[in-house]
């Protein structure tokens, strides 16, 4: 069932799903409860083609990408590019509502029942500017000691001009303690479960319209250029 808390503490839950995946829905109710949320029918790959949302606009394939993910960036899948307008879909329709928070998911969530008195605890807590909290996320990390000079080097020659990345880029490169239950994000993968505000959707959608990027590195981006302020949850 979803956590009581986390239902109070945004105004709408969205599960991203296609039509197609009934017996993940049926698992998604009997995870959250039914009521609790609302379903967001996003493009099954099999209904399309990459030369069809080539042509139509909906995609548009680019080398150019944040050194936070790859310096080089390799074609979308169509399952990538379904997955990025499904995503999309979501902040589309949050953005119709007058709700300041979502709570998103993808259909394969799991619960991991952390108690409902920790939840309670942990959103009191939650940094006041935060346009994104991952709820769960993947990769990422913390400046190693043997950065530290590395990346005030970085700074000087961005300062001369002799390095593709801004002062911004750099400091946000990695992630860094908030408090007892957050860290700031830096480089975080997964959108299996996330909170989003309005202007963290507002952001994403001009950053990734047409569709040029995955999901993941949506957000990524965003926070590595100042864009968005990110968290994630601490384990």
């Amino acid at each position: 069932m979803l956590s009581p808390a986390l239902k109070a503490f945004h105004e709408k839950v969205y599960v991203l799903t296609t039509h197609a995946a009934t017996e993940r829905q049926q698992a998604v109710i009997d995870e959250l409860g039914e009521g609790n949320f609302e379903f967001v029918y996003g493009i099954d790959k099999q209904t399309t083609s990459i030369e069809e949302m080539t042509r139509t606009g909906v995609y548009k394939r680019t080398t150019v990408i944040s050194q936070a993910v790859d310096r080089t960036f390799p074609p979308m899948t169509l399952g990538h590019i379904c997955c990025a307008i499904g995503h999309r879909m979501v902040w589309e329709k949050f953005l119709e509502t007058d709700a300041q928070k979502a709570l998103i998911f993808e259909d394969d969530l799991v619960s991991h029942g952390v108690p409902e008195n920790e939840i309670e605890v942990m959103l009191r807590r939650a940094p006041p500017d935060a346009e994104i909290i991952y709820w769960g996320w993947w990769l990422g990390r913390f400046r190693p000691w043997s950065r530290i000079a590395q990346q005030g080097i970085d700074h000087m020659r961005s300062a001369l001009g002799l390095y593709p990345d801004t002062h911004t880029q750099i400091r946000n490169r990695f992630m860094k303690r908030y408090n007892k239950y957050y860290h700031t994000s830096a480089g975080n993968y997964l959108l299996h479960a996330y909170t989003l505000t309005r202007s963290g959707a507002e952001t994403m959608i001009e950053m990734n319209t047409p569709i040029v990027m995955n999901s993941d590195h949506v957000p990524i981006k965003a926070i590595e250029h100042g864009d968005m302020r990110g968290y994630v949850a601490r384990s």
